[in-house]
């Protein structure tokens, strides 16, 4: 009984442990631990926090549990300080590395110049990697594997011409998309119904119904959507928002807009000839809406 007296204080003998482990060296760690199992083994003494007020087949039992947990907590304590000292410090995200499990996987979609403005940006993200690029065009498809693969010092980027196949991979967990303005809707809609994220160059749809269903779709799979319009997320043109909705402008009853069509292979349905035979076509001009090969009606 003197002895479980002597062993109890305000803090637990499994704490106690843990405090002194990172002060003694590595190869000695384990030593320690088992020769304080085995001592309070032998010396059946109750480790820590409840001190018995009599002996009795209760208490007995209560001093067999508390040893089993004790034994339990200093086996786990044991088995992290083990696996601390074999995983390298960039699994644990230390030494400025980031964690696996906190890196974003990207895949593109669409890469033309726009897109590699885009994608130079997002390299630069410590958390962000781009694993893979779909594009119909393959002088496209290669020079963005080569700007990605430049930049990792690998070859670990792969190709696709069908951005379906990119979708399907489990692994990535968002898409920049940057093809062309008719399908930019139609993508970011199947990237979120494949699990993915979404950050896709303006136009969020050439319709208004076609923002519609996609703002639905984001809210539906509860994914995030970002689209890369400056007039949303540029300071001043949020200043100027922010000035209008104060109402120091007074009542606004007129608002007058534009719209500027530059991309002139598109407007004029060149983009099949560029892309190839076998790329995805476009019906002619007033109805320029994407079709997919193979699912042609």
């Amino acid at each position: 009984m003197a002895c479980r007296r002597a062993s109890v204080s305000g803090e637990g003998t499994a704490e106690k442990v843990t405090k002194i482990l990172p002060a003694i060296d590595t190869g000695k760690r384990r030593a320690v631990i088992i020769a304080v199992i085995v001592s309070l083994d032998w010396l059946q003494v109750q480790p820590v926090w409840r001190m018995p007020v009599e002996e009795s087949d209760l208490m007995k039992s209560d001093f067999n549990s508390s040893r089993r947990e004790f034994l339990m907590d200093t086996s786990k304590v044991a088995a992290a300080v083990s696996l601390a000292a074999v995983l390298p410090s960039r699994v644990l995200g230390r030494d400025g590395d980031v964690a696996p499990s906190e890196k974003i996987n990207l895949g593109v979609i669409g890469i033309g110049p726009r897109c590699t403005y885009d994608l130079k940006s997002m390299l630069q993200f410590a958390d962000v990697r781009c694993v893979a690029i779909a594009d119909v065009q393959a002088k496209r498809r290669d020079a963005g594997k080569l700007l990605v693969d430049e930049h990792y010092g690998n070859s670990d980027c792969v190709l696709y011409r069908d951005f379906r196949e990119l979708l399907e991979r489990k692994d990535i967990d968002a898409v920049l998309i940057a093809t062309g303005d008719r399908w930019h809707a139609a993508a970011s809609i199947l990237a979120a119904q494949a699990g993915k994220d979404v950050y896709s160059e303006k136009p969020c749809g050439i319709t208004i119904a076609a923002c519609q269903e996609l703002a639905d779709t984001m809210h539906r799979e509860k994914r995030v959507f970002q689209a890369g319009t400056q007039r949303r997320s540029v300071p001043n043109f949020q200043q100027a928002v922010a000035f209008a909705h104060s109402g120091k402008l007074g009542k606004l009853l007129y608002l007058p807009t534009y719209l500027v069509n530059s991309n002139l292979a598109a407007l004029l349905g060149l983009g099949r000839f560029l892309a190839g035979k076998q790329s995805t076509r476009w019906q002619r001009v007033p109805r320029r809406q994407p079709t997919i090969p193979g699912e042609e009606k």
